[in-house]
């Protein structure tokens, strides 16, 4: 293949194997690097060019989520998709390097299917994304904002197994400025009861995780907003059209999606239901776009664990809470 991989992992093990992997693979062009100051002064200056990035975690002087951080910054590196390799699993390093602007993950050691899955999979999303920036933009439609004008998001394409992907998400993110906060408004939805102490297999959680984003993909959506699978057991929607009680009104329709989508699944506490919890933030609740997606995903969560099928607003000045709404 022609595709250019770029491995940063201060590991030369590590790197070993990944080149290795990647051959067998057929990605024979992998640039590799165990210093990653080094990478960032090749990736800054032009030295080098990529299609996609490979990214360890836990590395010396400049640690993975910084140096994700800093080639985002770099305007023709924005839209490169960025797994990040780790062999942690802890929920909040990885929550921060997707706030940096990783799109993927993978633990270590990786399993090869995944491995090549993940990776194939974000240069599809990586070329369709080029394809549709290059096709002249559609009209948004004549469907009518719940907050006035204001701009829109693209419509995310549906893809098997998923309703749309973490990448299509960030580049959406990646273009809003503060001018949009007071716009911006952010639903998170949590799988109820997927972390914890329940044992999962892998392939009984992926079921989960996409019978849960099928179902939420038969909701009724707004054209102008974007929706999709962030991460594990959240799903994310954006918008900069709708105001609180809407947003409240989509996290519900999207609970009872789920609910009545009726799937049956392998649950390890015994019945087949799948519930899901919302965090809301609305239009001008978010001090930084980064800082709204934190907020959002915190709330689902905190309502998934508090109180399983409830939602959470950050802040509500002015809606009318049901008896499953806090703040």
């Amino acid at each position: 293949m022609s595709r250019t991989i770029i491995s940063i992992d201060d590991s030369d093990i590590a790197q070993a194997v990944i080149q290795t992997t990647l051959s067998e693979f057929g990605f024979d062009n992998v640039v590799s690097f165990l210093d990653p100051a080094e990478a960032l002064e090749a990736i800054s200056s032009g030295t080098v060019a990529a299609d996609l990035i490979l990214l360890d975690i836990m590395m010396p002087g400049i640690d993975g989520i910084e140096l994700c951080a800093r080639i985002r910054g770099l305007a023709q590196w924005t839209d490169i998709p960025i797994i990040m390799l780790t062999s942690r699993k802890d929920t909040n390093s990885l929550s921060q390097a997707f706030l940096a602007g990783a799109n993927d993950y993978v633990t270590k050691p990786f399993d090869r299917i995944e491995l090549q899955a993940r990776i194939r999979s974000s240069l599809r999303l990586k070329a369709a994304l080029d394809r549709r920036r290059t096709e002249p933009r559609q009209p948004a439609g004549n469907g009518k904002a719940a907050r006035g004008g204001g701009a829109a998001f693209p419509s995310s394409e549906p893809i098997p197994g998923l309703v749309a992907q973490r990448f299509s998400l960030h580049a959406a993110l990646s273009d809003l400025g503060e001018s949009d906060l007071k716009d911006l408004g952010i639903v998170a939805l949590c799988i109820d009861r997927l972390q914890g102490d329940h044992d999962f297999n892998k392939a009984d959680k992926l079921d989960i995780i996409r019978a849960t984003g099928a179902a939420l993909g038969q909701v009724s959506i707004s054209a102008g907003n974007l929706f999709g699978h962030w991460e594990d057991d959240i799903f994310c929607l954006i918008s900069l059209r709708s105001d609180q009680a809407a947003l409240v009104d989509l996290a519900t329709r999207c609970m009872s999606g789920v609910a009545e989508s009726a799937v049956e699944l392998p649950l390890p506490w015994g019945d087949k239901t799948v519930t899901i919890s919302a965090g809301i933030v609305p239009p001008g609740a978010a001090k930084t776009v980064a800082g709204g997606m934190a907020d959002a995903i915190n709330a689902a969560v905190r309502a998934s664990r508090g109180s399983p099928g409830s939602i959470e607003v950050k802040v509500s000045p002015t809606v009318s809470q049901g008896p499953n709404v806090s703040a």
